[in-house]
């Protein structure tokens, strides 16, 4: 051989070597990538081997990539080059029949299983580690031949003398598919005992989360962040299990640093959003959502997450643009009757009354189970408009649907009642609240005046009761109640007046002047009561 040719004959084995070399490493790379969601990141490196080398290995690892993503036509179509790459590279079919099982293409999924079944060999346990992922993920009516091919696999490591934690770890997920959650814990953790294995860990959490084992479940993820630190994966389970148990700081820190070592996908950050606004920090959300909205300005769950918390910190100024935003890009089907309620809240506070029944109208009208809720802010906006009838009727409806209110609106009930000249059903809203809080003087008060209104004259007392519970209850704290002690001071002085009981009429106004010295009702009525014939006289 000649030296030029000595040379270039070392040239291209170096340069293969070479070649060999930073494929595996790329590939290795890619791999890390993927183990840790990083999908992007993965599909830019296995894409960049796969085209500019035809590597088959970086087909196979670019569709696994897809169909991680649910991208199953595109995984399809990756393992498919990979096979046109090179035929007896048994992954790509194991691949390919995967996404044919996912599609219920059962016959053509089972000749892809046999084409990897005949490349593989005891010096290749990856290709029946794949065959029996295509079975696990082919759903409970496939999963259990996986068996048989991760037994296969089993003896081909013992065999060779090797002992490989990824057949335990596929073994488990068997298990986990079949529902025998147990089988599947003591797989994961013969994966364990092989070699530490952060994945192991991870599922063994998620059978524990399932059953509502929290602890041991928590405990698992931990462990699995010590075998492997970097583990993104981990962090996502322990976010979703502090998100399970209302541990919302404890979510939000998790997942950050879920998403720091995968991806700041529109999803991870939807999901970090959530995490925020459910743990309140109103003003964090709203600044993430911005950041979201920069790149997707008319992203209608965006728009809506950021009107909820404008609403949520009585924002005025922002919240009711935002909601005007959302609602001008929103579907028909994605707006639901909390949207309608929450504008309300801010035109509420807006001052915007009338605008505010619209959107409670609106509100009751997409959901009626809460009609009798929302009938009730609904009557409460009629009475700030002074429209009695439409009080009224809200508050009929609540009662019919729920069979009461609360003191609170039966006292609104009787006083539009009262104020709408009805006083029979203003008294009768007004005793709802005297029964249900019989220590408070405001329900005696209004029902003294309702009965004051049905006897004018004052003749048949119908009020008397009443004003004597008012007298009973307020001089307990005379000062508090000086207005109301002097109604009925007043009242009860011209009832016994009219009995021509002149002693005990003139005591109450005795004790109308005792509070209130200059009262000249009082005044007058001490003065002239039996001196009347005096006066007459005088005339």
């Amino acid at each position: 051989m000649s030296r030029k040719i000595y040379h270039l004959s070392f040239l291209i084995i170096s340069l293969l070597f070479i070649y060999s070399s930073a494929s595996g490493q790329s590939i290795d790379i890619g791999k890390k990538f993927l183990k840790n969601e990083s999908f992007s990141k993965a599909e830019q490196d296995f894409k960049s081997l796969a085209t500019q080398n035809n590597d088959p290995e970086a087909w196979y690892y670019l569709g696994e990539t897809y169909f991680e993503k649910e991208n199953f036509d595109s995984a399809k179509i990756a393992y498919q080059n990979g096979i046109k790459s090179k035929s007896d590279f048994g992954l790509n079919y194991a691949g390919l029949a995967k996404v044919l099982y996912n599609e219920k293409n059962i016959p053509e999924a089972d000749k892809n299983i046999a084409e990897a079944m005949k490349i593989a060999d005891e010096k290749n346990v990856k290709i029946l580690q794949a065959v029996a992922d295509a079975y696990i993920n082919g759903g409970k009516d496939l999963s259990i031949k996986a068996k048989d091919i991760i037994d296969q696999a089993i003896a081909a490591n013992k065999k060779s003398k090797k002992k490989d934690k990824m057949n335990f770890i596929l073994l488990g997920n068997m298990y986990n598919v079949e529902n025998n959650g147990s089988a599947a814990v003591e797989n994961y953790k013969k994966a364990i005992d092989i070699d530490s294995s952060a994945e192991a860990f991870v599922s063994i959490g998620k059978i524990f989360e399932i059953i509502r084992n929290y602890g041991e479940a928590e405990l698992s993820y931990q462990q699995a962040m010590k075998v492997e630190p970097d583990y993104s994966v981990a962090y996502k389970g322990l976010a979703e299990l502090m998100f399970t148990e209302h541990k919302y700081s404890e979510a939000i820190d998790n997942w950050k640093k879920y998403i720091a070592l995968s991806e700041n996908t529109p999803e991870n950050l939807k999901r970090l959003i959530n995490y925020v606004y459910l743990s309140k920090d109103y003003k964090s959300a709203i600044e993430l959502i911005n950041e979201f909205l920069q790149n997707d300005s008319r992203n209608s769950y965006m728009l809506h997450m950021l009107a909820y918390s404008y609403t949520q910190l009585n924002d005025v100024n922002n919240g009711i643009p935002a909601f005007n935003k959302y609602f001008s890009v929103a579907k028909d089907s994605e707006i639901v009757e909390s949207d309608y309620e929450y504008y309300s809240k801010l035109l509420v506070t807006a001052k915007q009354d009338s605008l505010a029944i619209i959107q409670l109208q609106k509100a009751i009208s997409m959901d009626t189970s809460k009609t009798a809720e929302l009938s009730g802010n609904l009557a409460g906006e009629y009475f700030k408009l002074k429209k009695w009838d439409n009080v009224i009727s809200s508050y009929n409806t609540k009662i019919k649907l729920t069979g009461g209110l609360s003191p609170k609106e039966y006292f609104d009930l009787g006083r539009a009642y009262y104020l709408d000249s009805n006083w029979v059903q203003a008294d009768s809203a007004f005793s709802k609240i005297t029964q249900a809080q019989p220590e408070l003087i405001i329900g005696y008060v209004w029902r003294a005046r309702s009965n004051a209104q049905l006897d004018i004259s004052s003749e048949k007392g119908l009020a008397k009761p009443f004003y004597e519970k008012v007298v009973s209850i307020g001089e307990k704290d005379s000062l508090k109640n000086k207005a109301d002690l002097l109604d009925a001071y007043h009242y009860l002085g011209y009832y016994y007046y009219l009995q021509k009981d002149n002693a005990t009429a003139k005591s109450y106004f005795q004790r109308a002047l005792m509070l209130s010295p200059d009262d000249p009702v009082a005044l007058d009525a001490v003065k002239n009561i039996g001196h009347e014939k005096e006066h007459k006289k005088t005339k």
